[in-house]
């Protein structure tokens, strides 16, 4: 389980209290790209931006929450606080914000905030997943099926969802199909599909990596290290994995840069 790429990051619940309907008239909703571009420059340590999503949180807009949420939890922009990702997280799921309903699926498999309950993990995942833009909960079920975590496993199922993930641009139900088709899970091996997929994960990690996306440097790292639809690259793996930091990493980055760093030391020898 530590080693299959698998995004880990989460955001919080608790149902909304005030409805959408007191919002102020001159308070228009966000988009979830606006939420998406504030959080963004959160990251970057733009403090005005952490107080617009703020207010709009504060009023209810479920991207605001979702977007907060995820800096709590990311440690960036905000001091890391794990209560108050999960408490946004559920305010904005309270609204079928996706990406919360997704990360708070993330939450419960990781036991972060709240106790580990695979049950709830696969709800939310299921929640999310049915939404028109279901962030990464295709990815999230597919991998629940490839090793039995809260369902019985089954790799066809698992295909199922990775290929819906792909086709919506997920880097790592991209990556997930290229381990699928390299190891014959649930397929007949082959290599030559396995590279194709990889590189596709690589170019879309490329392009959001650029962003600042936690997902993408840490996929990079993986990569580079193993020689995934690009040239195997130690130093540039520990660069992207040293990158990452604090609970918002991936819980298969941190074993796989002290791995890497051992390598290189090897081969130097």
């Amino acid at each position: 389980m530590s080693f299959i790429p698998y995004r880990l990051w989460a955001l919080g619940t608790l149902p909304i209290l005030a409805p959408l309907v007191l919002m102020p008239p001159s308070a228009a909703a966000m988009t979830r790209q606006e939420a998406k571009q504030l959080e963004r420059k959160a990251t970057g340590g733009n403090a005005e931006a952490v107080q617009q999503l703020q207010r709009a949180a504060d009023r209810g807009d479920a991207h605001a929450e979702a977007a907060l949420g995820n800096l709590y939890f990311l440690d960036r922009g905000v001091p890391q606080n794990l209560a108050a990702a999960v408490a946004w997280d559920r305010k904005a799921a309270a609204q079928s914000e996706a990406v919360a309903e997704t990360n708070l699926g993330t939450l419960y498999v990781m036991g972060l905030g709240v106790s580990r309950d695979y049950g709830k993990a696969i709800y939310w995942w299921r929640k999310a997943a049915s939404q028109r833009h279901p962030y990464y909960a295709e990815c999230d079920l597919g991998f629940a099926y490839a090793v039995g975590l809260g369902v019985t496993q089954n790799y066809a199922t698992a295909l199922v969802w990775w290929r819906r993930g792909a086709a919506h641009g997920n880097l790592l139900a991209e990556s997930l199909l290229g381990m699928a088709y390299a190891h014959g899970l649930g397929v007949l091996k082959n290599q030559r599909q396995a590279q194709i997929w990889w590189r596709k994960a690589v170019e879309q990690s490329q392009k959001l990596a650029t962003q600042g996306d936690v997902v993408a440097e840490t996929y990079l790292g993986s990569a580079d290290a193993h020689g995934l639809g690009t040239p195997r690259d130690d130093s540039r793996a520990v660069a992207w994995w040293r990158k990452v930091s604090g609970p918002a990493r991936p819980f298969w980055a941190g074993p796989m840069l002290r791995v890497t760093a051992s390598r290189r030391i090897t081969h130097r020898r």
